[in-house]
């Protein structure tokens, strides 16, 4: 089974956040939009593929979110918990702001300290204690129901070099024969598992409610030149 490739455009702030009046003129006032490019993210379509993702090196799944790729799966706006998690957030600014706790720069810097963090959320960043990423219970669902035949990688082969479980690796680097087809791994007996290979990893997300090891700090002022719409 080969990994699919597809993708769609993640948002950031759901719709849902627009829904609730306060938290619209919030966002209307910072030059937040629900349809700004700003407010999106690339994200593969096909869970698989990003449970296949968090088997290789951190620095490859580094590489992808450096390159503006989401190492979660797309789920669009059908998990409820991200606007659960951001409409308390932002009615709390709201409230600063009509108390006028908050002039209008604390309340830039609060709207967009809230809006990095929930981008790092939808990249797949945020981190639990186990290094397993945080996201809803429907992403922690769908990962773990993902294929589990594909993902399998021959370390001398590289990236992409793909084994099905309990199939023979092709690789030249590990195996006798023209292309490794009527070899054996050269080092071990026949028959036996190549050790190059390695097995998926446990990979359990957590969701945003759970998850309590990432701090969201909105009160300090901004530096200069941070966090422009």
């Amino acid at each position: 089974m080969e990994l699919n490739y597809d993708f769609e455009f993640q948002s950031i702030f759901p719709k849902a956040v627009w829904l609730v009046p306060e938290c619209k003129r919030l966002l209307d006032e910072v030059g937040i939009a629900h349809n700004m490019k700003g407010n999106y993210v690339t994200a593969f379509v096909d869970p698989a593929t990003v449970v296949a993702l968090w088997r290789e090196p951190a620095e490859f799944r580094a590489t992808l979110i450096k390159a503006g790729w989401s190492t979660l799966p797309y789920e669009g706006e059908a998990a409820p918990d991200k606007a659960q998690f951001l409409i308390p957030k932002l009615l709390e600014i709201h409230a600063k702001v009509e108390s006028r706790a908050y002039d209008a720069q604390a309340t830039k810097y609060a709207v967009f300290a809230l809006f990095r963090f929930t981008h790092q959320l939808t990249m797949g960043e945020v981190l639990g204690a186990d290094g397993r990423p945080t996201c809803s219970p429907l992403t922690q669902q769908r990962m773990k129901d993902a294929p589990s035949d594909i993902g399998l990688r021959c370390q001398q082969g590289g990236y992409g070099h793909g084994v099905r479980p309990g199939k023979s690796c092709r690789c030249r680097a590990c195996h006798a024969g023209a292309a490794g087809e009527a070899g054996r791994c050269r080092s071990q007996p026949a028959g036996a598992r190549c050790p190059r290979l390695r097995p998926p990893a446990d990979l359990k997300p957590v969701p945003y409610v759970a998850h309590s090891g990432a701090k969201l700090e909105t009160s300090r002022r901004p530096a200069a030149g941070t966090f422009s719409p």
